[in-house]
């Protein structure tokens, strides 16, 4: 009786919360091709689609009791509460395709560190706690997009469209940044054949020394930032419309202009996180949350400025 009240309610608060209201053209517009990076003026607004507070509520606890134990073995029990709170601002401010954002970043940086597990154990550079988040590591990794979701939803920059458009981008940057250093990471981790310090003489470290990069690790973190940056494009938060290029979604030309710029602002920022690293990290006794916090703020602040 438990479950299928408890099924019954997710059911039908996800009905509601991803319906798409028969007026929708009032909401997903198609977007006209510019060559410079400054977004179109018919973007999806970032109020797209909001999702009651009392429904997003109801949405996250129902997922949170029905699936506590597949995401209990990617979120400690303090984690999984403030990926409850942190969904239920994303979808209340951003609606379904803002949320779906942060829920990618999720799937796939907890997929990646599963990445050569064995050989990262045995070198002793595996994650803490098998991967696992933590409340540190949700708040580390999100706040800034957190932040900025609540900033498009404040009456503050309700009627300043420039400014929203450019929130848009810094969200997706943020999530872009994170996921482009986790790839990063991860990827020079286990497949990293020769690690270096980010900072001169540039000399030789072991895998997992922080700050170390690889060319292997270069590689996943850009293709991190693609595959989060691609997927917001599609949807229209980098305000050049529906579709990558392969007909799919409502409409609007992609703007290669700000794919590119937002993916080198992330992996722009990837390289500032492992100059702190090296340089300042355990001089200052900075705690690899705060550095990943800064992380996201440059790439956010970066992707903002360039499409200025």
């Amino acid at each position: 009786m438990k479950w299928s009240f408890l099924n019954f309610l997710l059911v039908n608060t996800l009905a509601e919360a991803f319906t798409i209201p028969r007026n929708h053209h009032q909401f997903i517009t198609r977007a006209r091709h510019t060559p410079s990076c400054q977004p179109p003026s018919s973007i999806i607004a970032l109020k797209t689609l909001p999702v009651p507070l009392s429904t997003s509520i109801a949405v996250h606890g129902a997922t949170a009791l029905i699936f506590h134990s597949p995401l209990l073995k990617h979120l400690t029990l303090p984690g999984l509460f403030f990926s409850t709170f942190l969904g239920i601002n994303l979808l209340s401010a951003l609606g379904p395709a803002g949320w779906s954002i942060a829920a990618i970043y999720f799937v796939f940086g907890s997929a990646i560190t599963k990445l050569g597990a064995s050989k990262k154990e045995a070198l002793g550079i595996a994650e803490k706690r098998g991967g696992r988040r933590g409340p540190e590591n949700v708040f580390g990794s999100a706040l800034t997009g957190l932040s900025l979701a609540l900033a498009s939803a404040s009456s503050v920059f309700g009627a300043a469209k420039k400014t929203r458009e450019l929130i848009a981008i810094g969200y997706v940057a943020s999530f872009a940044t994170k996921l482009s250093d986790t790839f990063a990471s991860e990827f020079g981790k286990a497949f990293g054949s020769a690690t270096y310090s980010s900072l001169p003489p540039f000399r030789r470290v072991k895998a997992g020394t922080e700050g170390a990069v690889s060319l292997e690790g270069t590689i996943g973190g850009v293709v991190g930032a693609l595959i989060l940056v691609l997927y917001a494009n599609w949807l229209g938060f980098l305000g050049v419309g529906v579709g990558v290029g392969v007909g799919v979604g409502v409409g609007g030309k992609t703007s290669w202009v700000v794919v590119g710029k937002v993916v080198v602002s992330a992996v722009g920022a990837t390289f500032v996180e492992s100059w702190i690293g090296a340089g300042l990290q355990n001089k200052l006794r900075l705690s690899n949350e705060f550095v990943n916090f800064v992380n996201t703020v440059v790439g956010a602040v970066f992707a903002m400025a360039l499409c200025s």
